[in-house]
């Protein structure tokens, strides 16, 4: 889950401001224009309430943190959705709900975003917040590994060959 959690930090400092970058806005600035609607800066104040601002405006505060995200995800925020998707998964200081997960997941995978897709492949597979379809894992996985996510390619060359090996012998699909 570690590893997840880093690979989806991972991508979202690479979409997004980095961490000293978001720390060198002004707070005031970004609360005013997240106040507005503005998604990017809803999503860098839930990220600025995350980590703290390292001053006396904002201090930790992951339930703010998560409002301020689901904010920016309603408005198709993909880095948003995808944090909101870990908190939900990782139960990170909320219940933990797979069946929100794999809702925030399947709007970020839809966007395009090779993690969201693989993770939506591995909640398919084994049926986690969805009902367990592993044609449905095979597309998200086929998804990623389009755009070269080497743990999709594994994943679903090693399921198409558990499939191949589940069917009775003369029954190959058309």
């Amino acid at each position: 889950m570690k590893k997840l959690l880093a690979s989806i930090l991972l991508c979202i400092m690479s979409i997004t401001a980095s961490y000293e970058a978001a720390h060198a806005l002004n707070p005031y600035t970004v609360m005013r224009e997240a106040k507005s609607g503005l998604a990017s800066s809803q999503f860098l104040l839930g990220l600025l309430y995350t980590t703290g601002a390292e001053s006396d405006v904002i201090e930790v505060d992951p339930h703010k943190a998560r409002e301020w995200y689901e904010k920016a995800a309603l408005q198709g925020h993909l880095v948003a959705q995808l944090s909101l998707a870990a908190i939900y998964e990782q139960g990170d200081n909320v219940e933990r709900d797979l069946e929100k997960a794999s809702m925030w997941y399947e709007k970020a995978a839809i966007q395009g975003a090779a993690p969201a897709q693989f993770r939506l492949g591995e909640f398919y597979e084994k049926g986690l917040g969805v009902k367990q379809d592993l044609e449905k894992a095979i597309a998200w996985y086929e998804k990623a590994a389009a755009q070269n996510h080497a743990e999709a390619k594994a994943r679903l060359e090693k399921l198409k060959e558990q499939m191949a090996e589940a069917q009775p012998a003369g029954t190959a699909k058309p």
